[in-house]
């Protein structure tokens, strides 16, 4: 398959899998509000959790952004079941987003096509890109699924990325959990404290150069490499 085909295979597919995730959403009834996702999840009886996480995982189909799903997660679960139940949801969104990246990559090489070696040749990726991928996950406005594929692509090593993965996940799960927690009692002191430490987790990372110029990079589909330079 030449290089054009190849490319529009994979936006086809891209294509068919957003609509079909748009249809799914319309058909399960979820609608963009934490409130619609607690019912719904909370309808699902004992196997919600093992739904929320699989909803987390593929909310790039479903077009759920991860703050929304990961406060109801803290609403419909509490804090310490939400943070863990997101943690791994990010996981293996995380885990999908760099198979399907480095395994077009590695089709590419295996073709011996000279973009395809200069693809697997990022600088400085195993070094910094790992920071990189670490602080978008964790930051709660970081574009994760963009910095994921971009590792994916990069020649970052498999238990580099799956540690700044792990290192991430945790932190942004928790600060979506625990403002969820809160959102069922607006005006509450608990309430206040959920979104001042939200808005640290947002605000205080960006005072540091080196995180800002990541998240930044990152947001402006430069990806890894991009925050390397």
């Amino acid at each position: 398959m030449s290089r054009t085909r190849r490319r529009l295979a994979i936006l086809a597919t891209v294509v068919v899998l957003l609509f079909a995730g748009t249809y799914l959403r319309g058909q399960l009834g979820l609608e963009l509000s934490p409130e619609s996702l607690r019912a719904w999840v909370s309808d699902l009886g004992w196997y919600g959790p093992l739904i929320f996480v699989m909803l987390v995982a593929l909310r790039a189909f479903v077009i759920l952004p991860s703050m929304l799903i990961l406060t109801a997660g803290g609403l419909v679960f509490g804090v310490a079941v939400g943070t863990l139940l997101g943690t791994v949801g990010v996981l293996l969104s995380g885990a999908l987003s760099f198979a399907i990246a480095r395994g077009i990559v590695r089709r590419r090489a295996s073709g011996g096509g000279e973009p395809s070696r200069r693809a697997l040749q990022t600088s400085r990726a195993n070094a910094v890109g790992s920071v990189g991928v670490a602080a978008v996950t964790a930051h709660p406005l970081g574009p994760m699924t963009p910095t994921h594929i971009a590792a994916g692509l990069s020649s970052m090593s498999l238990d580099r990325y799956f540690a700044a993965l792990a290192v991430g996940a945790p932190v942004r799960a928790f600060g979506y959990s625990y403002f969820g927690t809160s959102i069922a009692d607006v005006g509450s002191n608990q309430f206040y404290i959920a979104t001042a430490l939200l808005l640290v987790m947002i605000v205080v990372p960006l005072l540091h150069t080196g995180t800002r110029r990541r998240i930044f990079a990152a947001a402006g589909n430069e990806g890894i490499d991009g925050g390397n330079q």
